[in-house]
């Protein structure tokens, strides 16, 4: 007696590609504050194998040791796990988007690429995972900038692995995690409006070129804001021209008092 064939499963569809940030034009930046726009994408498990209970972090740092060491920390909890890792932003668009994690570590800072635009990225293509960025670079420069993208937090890489891991938490819980410092800051703005220094004018400068202005406002010179950056001195040079047009400067010596200026009132 013959055997009927067994029936073939039908395979699931795909999740969507997701896009560099490079390849497209990144939407117009929500006011901070605003809903983000939904996109709706198929929902996966957020718990792998063998770790039921446990939510799923998905790390992108280029620096090894940092990344390992974050790793190994998130790893002793009993309710996160890492499901991935990486160095490279095309390769976590690509990964994140297959692994659909509940949580992505984001170091804002990878090379050559802009990680305002890269959260940007992650937040369109993954609406339902929390993103807390880390970074090295003061709050005062990129954290409101990181939590308008669509990031649910921003913490120092100085911190401890004790406090990153609370911020995790945090995040998972649907809660925005800042310091006081940077809860402050946004606090301030919120109730002085546009009467902080220099705030109308800076804000029209882009990222890089606002990178580059709070680099000079620290003291550093073309060559060694091109080294920090990895940039040519003539693509800084261009960017300097850029800020002095868009903050209505004339003169270099107008430029660096203006940034020496900006930089001491963002610490106050």
């Amino acid at each position: 007696m013959s055997r009927a064939a067994p029936a073939r499963k039908s395979k699931g569809a795909s999740a969507p590609p997701f896009e560099h940030p490079s390849r497209r034009v990144a939407p117009a930046e929500p006011a901070l504050g605003q809903a983000q726009p939904h996109i709706s994408l198929p929902q996966a498990p957020r718990v792998p194998a063998g770790g039921p209970g446990r939510a799923t972090v998905f790390v992108v740092d280029d620096q090894p040791v940092f990344r390992e060491g974050l790793i190994r920390a998130i790893n002793q909890e009993k309710d996160l796990v890492v499901c991935g890792e990486t160095g490279d932003a095309s390769e976590a668009l690509e990964r994140v988007g297959e692994l659909r994690p509940a949580l992505v570590i984001l170091d804002i800072s990878l090379e050559g690429v802009d990680g305002i635009d890269l959260t940007r990225a992650l937040r369109e293509g993954l609406p339902t995972a929390a993103i807390l960025v880390v970074s090295t670079y003061p709050e005062s420069l990129y954290g409101e900038r990181a939590l308008r993208a669509g990031a649910n937090g921003y913490a120092m890489k100085r911190e401890s692995a004790r406090t990153l891991v609370l911020a995790m938490r945090h995040v998972l819980d649907g809660k925005t995690h800042v310091s006081e410092a940077l809860n402050e800051l946004i606090l301030k703005g919120v109730s002085n409006g546009a009467k902080r220094l220099g705030r109308a004018p800076v804000d029209r400068l882009s990222d890089r070129e606002r990178q580059v202005f709070e680099l000079i406002g620290h003291g550093l010179g073309t060559r060694e804001i091109a080294g920090r950056l990895n940039l040519s001195m003539k693509t800084v040079e261009t960017h300097r021209e850029h800020i002095k047009e868009k903050l209505d400067l004339e003169r270099t010596t107008a430029l660096v008092q203006r940034a020496i200026d900006w930089v001491h009132h963002r610490r106050s």
